[in-house]
């Protein structure tokens, strides 16, 4: 199953379950839309980037309209990555979403993405927060110590 932001209504699937479940942030992954900027819908501002040229990937945010006057910036630094600067009380946040590639993909594409994260990671003053959410694309193995919380839906073969 795929999922992505790119079906019609999703996003206002989402934000009602954002909303719901009363979420202030939240990261996007797969958004698949193809330009970068912000969209309004119900009492949540979704501030998303643009995917690939073969209409894959693309992150962003969706923030509560209460979060709004906190947010010092919102830049999109590749399909893959993303950054939310957020203004709190003694310092500010930094949340990078990011959409790792999958194990699959090549060493090189991998690197690069790593690298890159590693560059912008060291580019984020010391005084600020720095926080890492999205899908890194992880996989579990089938020890049997992980079969109540994974079942049977292990990605790996062994």
């Amino acid at each position: 199953m795929e999922c992505t932001m790119f079906q019609p209504g999703t996003a206002i699937s989402v934000v009602k379950e954002i909303e719901k479940y009363k979420v202030i942030l939240v990261a996007l992954q797969e958004i698949r839309w193809n330009d970068e900027g912000t969209i309004d819908i119900n009492d949540t501002i979704i501030l998303y980037g643009k995917c690939n040229e073969r209409r894959q990937f693309g992150v962003g945010f969706a923030v509560h309209k209460s979060l709004v006057h906190t947010i010092k910036e919102f830049k999109v630094i590749n399909y893959r990555i993303a950054i939310l600067i957020v203004k709190a009380k003694f310092f500010d946040i930094v949340f990078l979403n990011v959409h790792a590639p999958t194990e699959e993909k090549s060493q090189e594409e991998k690197e690069e993405f790593y690298a890159e994260l590693e560059d912008i990671l060291s580019r984020i003053n010391n005084s600020k927060i720095r926080i890492i959410l999205g899908d890194m694309n992880a996989k579990i193995g089938k020890e049997q110590f992980l079969k109540p919380t994974i079942r049977k839906y292990s990605l790996h073969e062994t």
